[in-house]
């Protein structure tokens, strides 16, 4: 499947952008921006690269910047919210490229003693 390369364009210099859609599915693309799919109700189907996820509400899911990603959710119910912001915005000096985390369920916890 091709993809298509997404170009945002933001109002201010702060290059971040939130939205949020029912029912959404979208086609393939990629983009310069740090995308999180956060599922706020019900399921969706997403793909980043070539990793399906079924995700549940609660699931939140990352896309580095390039990833090639899309949803294919259209018979499923669901409320997605989508934050998106330039790679800048964050440092990542100390983040090792060779692992990726694309996916964190709903039951993942933070130990916060």
């Amino acid at each position: 499947m091709k993809a298509f390369h997404e170009i945002r364009r933001y109002q201010s210099g702060f290059k971040v952008f939130y939205c949020k859609y029912r029912n959404m599915s979208f086609s393939t693309h990629w983009h310069s921006e740090i995308e999180l799919i956060y599922v706020r109700d019900g399921k969706a189907a997403i793909t980043i690269g070539e990793t399906e996820y079924a995700a549940e509400s609660g699931d939140l899911l990352i896309c580095a910047s390039e990833d090639v990603h899309y949803s294919d959710s259209y018979l499923m119910d669901n409320l997605l919210e989508f934050i998106l912001f330039d790679p800048k915005v964050i440092s990542f000096d100390s983040y090792d490229k060779n692992e990726k985390l694309s996916f964190i369920c709903r039951t993942f916890e933070i130990n916060r003693s």
